[in-house]
């Protein structure tokens, strides 16, 4: 089966579906989409994901702060380190 010819049955059968399963079939492409234009790239502790797009710009920050000078001395980090 071609692609035209999937998407053609596709629509005939979104035309047949109830409004409950319509809106579970619209969450799932929804869901698909974002995934395909902003992929997760990894997850945090709390195991919450994290997309491409913001760790591109958290970690582009923290470039542009270390380019800057803003650094953490490895002494500094330890003192830190003992509060934990």
């Amino acid at each position: 089966m071609t692609s035209t010819e999937l998407k053609a049955e596709v629509y005939q059968l979104i035309d047949r579906l109830d409004e409950p399963f319509l809106k579970v079939v619209h969450s799932m492409l929804g869901t698909y989409v974002q995934q395909q234009e902003d992929p997760i790239v990894g997850y945090d502790l709390e195991g919450q994901p994290l997309h491409a797009n913001e760790a591109s710009e958290v970690y582009g920050k923290r470039v542009a702060a270390m380019k800057a000078g803003q650094k953490t001395s490895i002494e500094d980090l330890q003192k830190e380190a003992a509060t934990w």
